[in-house]
C-alpha cells in the first residue's frame, strides 16, 4: 500500500454506508480499500497537488497528465524553461494539456508540470465503494490468513480487494495505463 494514497472515507461514513458492525480496526480497513481503489485507478482521486512531475515530451499536441479531475495548472516547463499559460490550453477532466502554437518536445523528461487535481469533496458513489469494500473485510480475524472448508479454501487477505463488480463502478475513473 502507497502510504501517500488519501484516505476516500472515514469511520464517521461507515453507519452511513452500512449496516455491518464496525470493528476496531476499521480505520485500518477504509485505510485498505482506499489504498485498493486509488492504486486500480491508476491516480490519488482525492484532492491533491504535484510540483515537478516529469514527462517524457510526446511531440505532439497533446500532453496526457498522470491524474484526472484537473483543477488547476500552475506551472508548466519544457527544459526547465517556464511556459507561459497562453503557451498550451488545459482539459480539467481528462488531465490534459493542448500546447498552442507549438508542439510538445519529443524526448524523455522534458517537461515538468505542477497541477493540483483530484476530487473535494469525495464524490459518495465512492465514498459508499469505499465504506463496502471496507466492511467486507470487517468480520474476518485479523490473524487468520485462509480457511479451508470442504475442499474451498478462502484467502482473506482478498477480502479488501476490488471485485469484477468494484471494478466496473469505477471504470469512470480508471486513468488507464500511462503513456
Amino acid at each position: 500500500m502507497d502510504p501517500s494514497w488519501p484516505v476516500l472515507a472515514t469511520v464517521d461514513d461507515w453507519p452511513r454506508f452500512t449496516a455491518a458492525i464496525q470493528p476496531d480496526h476499521a480505520e485500518h480497513l477504509l485505510a485498505a480499500a482506499s489504498a485498493n481503489i486509488q492504486d486500480w485507478c491508476g491516480w490519488h482521486i482525492a484532492r491533491h497537488t504535484v510540483m515537478g512531475e516529469e514527462y517524457d515530451g510526446p511531440g505532439g499536441d497533446v500532453l496526457t497528465l498522470h491524474t484526472m479531475h484537473l483543477a488547476d495548472v500552475a506551472a508548466v516547463r519544457v527544459d526547465g524553461l517556464p511556459l507561459t499559460p497562453g503557451g498550451y490550453r488545459v482539459s480539467r477532466r481528462y488531465g490534459q494539456l493542448e500546447r498552442v502554437g507549438d508542439r510538445w518536445p519529443a524526448g524523455f523528461g522534458r517537461v515538468e508540470v505542477d497541477y493540483t487535481a483530484g476530487f473535494d469533496p469525495i464524490p459518495p458513489n465512492l465514498v459508499q465503494l469505499c465504506v463496502e469494500v471496507a466492511a467486507r473485510g470487517a468480520n474476518i480475524p485479523v490473524a487468520v490468513s485462509s480457511e479451508t472448508v470442504d475442499r474451498r479454501t478462502v484467502r482473506f487477505r482478498a477480502a479488501v480487494e476490488l471485485s469484477e463488480f468494484d471494478r466496473s463502478a469505477l471504470s469512470r475513473y480508471w486513468l488507464g495505463p500511462k503513456p
